[in-house]
């Protein structure tokens, strides 16, 4: 596609240089994670690649809603806002879960672009961290220590 000044979208130059997943990645931002992962989008890649599903499993381990949702319902976006009913308990899940495709896209651009190695350890703690930094600084009414968020990031105290 091609916008009216002449330049070609981000999608289009993606797709022009053979780099499919992120052009499809593009055209379709507003479906981002569909219910069954087509193979060889952004989601199929970050979860069917080792490194990048550990880090899902991680998170969900560290935020303790097994018994509310399973391992796959915390992949899936709008899965998230049909089961999690507490508003304040989805509104923090939604910041993590945007936190780790940020934390996951930004270690991927590291890999491939700059030629850095893995480090699962980062990616976490930086999942952690901005989660924590966004709800801080985006809702004033959150005053959780980082602490406690590190802690107990749904129940921590003083949270909204």
């Amino acid at each position: 596609m091609v916008l009216p000044n002449g330049a070609a979208t981000s999608a289009a130059f993606a797709a022009a240089r053979g780099l499919s997943s992120w052009a499809r990645f593009c055209d379709d931002l507003n479906s981002f994670i569909p219910v069954e992962l087509e193979e060889d989008s952004f989601m199929w890649r970050i979860n069917s690649e080792k490194e990048f599903s550990e880090i899902w499993k991680h998170m969900y381990g560290w935020v303790g809603i097994k018994e509310v949702l399973n391992g796959m319902d915390f992949l899936d976006f709008g899965v998230l806002q049909d089961k999690v009913n507490n508003v304040n308990h989805r509104l923090k899940l939604n910041i993590i879960w945007i936190a780790i495709i940020w934390c996951t896209w930004i270690m991927r651009n590291a890999i491939i672009f700059k030629g850095e190695a893995f480090c699962y350890d980062v990616v976490c703690s930086n999942i952690i961290f901005l989660s924590w930094r966004w709800l801080s600084f985006g809702y004033p009414k959150f005053k959780a220590t980082y602490y406690e968020w590190f802690k107990f990031p749904l129940s921590c105290s003083n949270a909204f």
